[in-house]
């Protein structure tokens, strides 16, 4: 062996060193950050609900005013809403102001019933008068289905007489709104929970008939504040609507840009995982 071979050949002792660690590009990094954020968050506000205003950020004529309803003479209506047909019979000239608690929007995949009902595209449970200034409608836990607007008291105990939640029940309503524009129709869809809002029309009954004249389906509706239970909603086909002024807006912006968030960054995450 020569002198050169003895002096380079590597030595048993000599440490070895790896390759240094390939660094991840900062996309990859920020696709992942964005994806675990938007999930949690979005897990969040699933189960996070933002109080209603206090008493005091009510517009004075939601506490102190009752729905205006005088009997009116105004003829059938006909109306087509998606290749179906109405005949809407007006029965009473009505006019709400009120704090929504709940809604329900009927354009989901989930909902059978108003594909065949297609002008009812938005019920919101109202509130206003005596509810509001007995200030427990901040203590009832609200929800929706299809039809019905439901009520829970968080903490029974609070309530100093039982009888106190059905003494406001008068000042409820769950409303299924007909609107009798597309126009109407946007403004109606921008009202969200704990927004004040103000709505005028007719109590009103109404029947569908499909293309071909078959009757599909008819709705009546309630003309008086005190009853409960099957039957008991106001349905109004609305001439007027206007959202006296909105709450929780930074709630709601995140409520809709969350999940399309989520949604992106899901099908990235995917990408990422089939690249080398």
């Amino acid at each position: 062996m020569g002198l050169a071979e003895r002096l380079y050949k590597p030595s048993v002792f000599q440490k070895y060193i790896p390759p240094a660690p390939k660094k991840t590009p900062f996309f990859k990094i920020l696709i992942k950050l964005t994806f675990y954020l938007s999930l949690a968050t979005s897990v969040f506000l699933l189960f996070y609900k933002p109080p209603f205003p206090e008493q005091s950020r009510i517009v004075d004529r939601i506490k102190e005013s009752e729905p205006a309803q005088t009997k009116t003479k105004l003829p059938e209506i006909e109306k087509s809403y998606k290749n179906y047909r109405y005949k809407i019979q007006p029965l009473y000239d009505y006019e709400l102001s009120g704090l929504v608690v709940s809604e329900y929007t009927s354009d989901n995949w989930l909902d059978f019933f108003h594909k065949q009902d297609p002008a009812n595209t938005r019920d919101l449970c109202v509130i206003w008068g005596n509810f509001i200034k007995s200030d427990y409608y901040r203590q009832v836990k609200y929800g929706h289905g299809e039809f019905t607007c439901t009520l829970e008291l968080k903490n029974p105990s609070d309530w100093k007489n039982p009888s106190d939640i059905t003494a406001v029940f008068p000042s409820l309503s769950n409303n299924h709104l007909i609107p009798a524009t597309g126009e109407i129709a946007d403004k109606i869809n921008q009202a969200k929970v704990g927004d004040q809002i103000y709505f005028k029309g007719y109590l009103a009954s109404y029947q569908v008939f499909s293309s071909e004249n078959q009757l599909i389906s008819q709705r009546g509706t309630s003309t008086i504040r005190e009853d409960i239970g099957n039957g008991a909603c106001e349905t109004v086909y609305v001439t007027d609507f206007e959202v006296l002024q909105h709450e929780n807006s930074l709630y709601w912006i995140f409520r809709t840009t969350i999940p399309k968030i989520l949604a992106i960054s899901s099908v990235l995450i995917l990408v990422l995982f089939f690249l080398p």
